[in-house]
């Protein structure tokens, strides 16, 4: 195990990881490849049903989003190595990937840069030393020594803010002031939100990997909010280190021998040589997993594709028996843990979203404003359509654009928090994250709606017309687009409260309702079709089930208060007319 210093761990010790482990690994395949079925079913489902047309504003195709910059300027970062402080040239990539170089000429002239810092799965911390104070009081707790007798955090440069992550490389990156530190620390959480690892491009295998460590999670006990990010590879590990230092390393931690400072340097010696393990245990399955997902899939997708009038009707048959057998168990449960809350709940979200998107409507009508001074300057649209959109198109995607709109909804922070003594596993930020996102979305569908209904009507005559003409026929498309931009900025705002309220409700409801009806939910599983085993499984279809009893609480707290609203918003637009 390594020149560990008073060799903590001893070879029944070494055995007990190595058994969780593979435990672990068995109940995470198992996990995945249910979940790999049903994700599949999910996705061929979509493809086979015509959706119905849900948004108004048209959304910007992939291919046509803008490979720009979404933030960029120099930074001092700490070495990873040598640990000194050098300045660098940091872009943030549309994959909110984070690259870094020499000066600003080497990325302006397409140099390669010197590092990139991938945030998935990283947290962001304002204050690194009170980060690592944290870090210490927590490993102090765990090897029953004082904080004082351990090593303290080194001092960091002023305006320092942390990329932290538990088991990987840390950044320690510096900004010349406090101002660009705000800014940079909300740039980096939103590509530590953002950002994804995935190394498939499997859309199915994706789904059913983030199905698979919920799920696993679960068996394992627990429940409840957990952030990751990273390769899959990467996710697993820390899944397991994090189950392994917390069931099986507690007593190792407290039985280190000597000064507290050569236990703190051995317990860091235990958690580098449990990363080493636990990373190779994942590689090797890892990839024996993709193998029998590539199996599950030849073998499932054509059952699927060629029963699916089965597969619905075996569906509703389940969906009936675990409805009759376990709502009775499911109801109390809700009156008790979640009915009372989502008053609260939609009270915390109502006003910052709704001032949000107000926000961002006056986002969009400004950037109109200037684009109509540019007509009037060229005497018309001029030859370069695409330059006299680029202020439009990159607004969703300005953090100093965008500021004001997302200041509305970081004010949700503190409220947040205070549901935690009913949701324990809350995390603000990623829920203030998702209202930041659902604004910038309807902002650039209402840009890329405008800019697609504009080259419409002027085709074949945009080097024509004259700077009235021009103006008139921007009106006239802004305000086609402003009433589409209303409707869907009502319907994200209610889709977005639910969204919350579910993320919320279902790990306190499963946490409770999975053991009260798991016996009841075993004969039923006996229902489904042989030949249907891969796509249909009995538990997610509870899960279903609750969530649907969930959703109709949510809808009844939500629907009536968002319809009110958006009567009065349009009697007053009407009695401002």
């Amino acid at each position: 195990m390594g020149n560990i210093v008073g060799n903590p761990i001893d070879e029944a010790k070494k055995k007990e990881i190595e058994d969780l482990v593979q435990a672990i690994l068995h109940t995470f395949t198992t996990e995945y490849v249910k979940a790999y079925g049903v994700a599949l079913l999910e996705k061929i489902e979509q493809d086979v049903t015509e959706q119905p047309e849900e948004w108004e504003l048209l959304e910007r195709p992939e291919e046509e989003r803008s490979t720009e910059p979404l933030k960029e300027g120099y930074l001092v970062k700490q070495g990873g190595v040598r640990k000194n402080w050098l300045k660098r040239y940091f872009v943030v990539q549309p994959d909110y990937k984070v690259a870094y170089y020499e000066t600003e000429e080497a990325f302006r002239n397409n140099k390669d840069p010197k590092g990139v810092i991938a945030p998935c799965g990283y947290s962001v911390q304002h204050d690194p030393v009170q980060n690592r104070l944290e870090q210490l009081a927590q490993t102090a707790r765990k090897m029953g020594a004082a904080v004082a007798d351990l090593p303290k955090p080194d001092a960091v440069p002023d305006h320092c803010f942390e990329i932290h992550h538990t088991r990987r490389r840390c950044y320690f990156i510096q900004a010349e002031n406090a101002d660009e530190k705000r800014d940079w620390v909300k740039a980096f959480k939103r590509c530590a939100w953002k950002c994804r690892g995935f190394k498939s491009d499997d859309e199915v295998s994706n789904t059913a990997f983030i199905m698979g460590i919920r799920a696993t999670r679960h068996d394992l006990g627990r429940w409840g909010w957990w952030s990751f990010g990273g390769t899959e590879s990467q996710i697993l590990t820390d899944l397991i280190v994090e189950e392994v230092d917390y069931t099986v390393m507690s007593d190792v931690y407290q039985n280190l021998k000597g000064p507290a400072t050569l236990r703190w340097m051995a317990r860091s010696q235990v958690l580098k040589v449990l990363d080493t393990m636990v990373s190779g245990a994942v590689a090797t399955s890892w990839a024996a997993m993709k193998k029998i997902i590539t199996t599950v899939r030849e073998r499932a997708e054509p059952i699927v594709r060629s029963k699916m009038s089965l597969i619905y009707e075996s569906k509703e048959k389940i969906q009936e028996k675990i409805t009759d057998a376990c709502l009775d168990r499911i109801r109390p449960v809700l009156g008790e843990k979640v009915a009372p809350r989502l008053s609260t709940i939609l009270e915390i979200l109502f006003s910052p979203m709704s001032e949000a998107f107000s926000e961002t409507r006056s986002i969009f009508e400004d950037c109109l404003d200037t684009m109509l001074k540019t007509i009037e300057q060229k005497n018309g649209f001029g030859s370069d359509m695409r330059g006299l959109f680029r202020p439009l198109d990159r607004a969703p995607r300005s953090w100093y654009t965008m500021y004001k709109a997302n200041k509305k909804v970081d004010t949700m922070e503190v409220p947040l928090w205070g549901l935690r003594q009913f949701f324990d596993d809350i995390e603000p930020s990623e829920l203030i994250s998702e209202g930041q996102e659902a604004i910038a979305k309807v902002l650039d569908n209402a840009v890329y709606t405008f800019e697609s209904e504009l080259m419409e009507m002027i085709k074949d005559s945009s080097k024509d017309l004259t700077a009235p003409q021009a103006a008139a026929a921007v009106h006239q498309c802004k305000e086609s687009v402003q009433e589409k931009f209303s409707q869907d900025g009502h319907k994200a705002t209610v889709s977005y409260f639910k969204g919350i309220m579910v993320t919320l409700a279902m790990p306190v409801m499963m946490k409770v309702v999975n053991p009260i009806c798991e016996p009841i939910l075993k004969p039923i599983a006996d229902l489904v079709p042989e030949e249907l085993s891969d796509v249909l499984d009995v538990e997610k279809l509870f899960e279903e089930t609750v969530e649907k009893v969930v959703q109709g609480a949510i809808d009844a707290v939500v629907d009536p208060a968002c319809a009110s609203h958006a009567a009065l918003a349009q009697n007053g637009a009407k009695g401002s007319e």
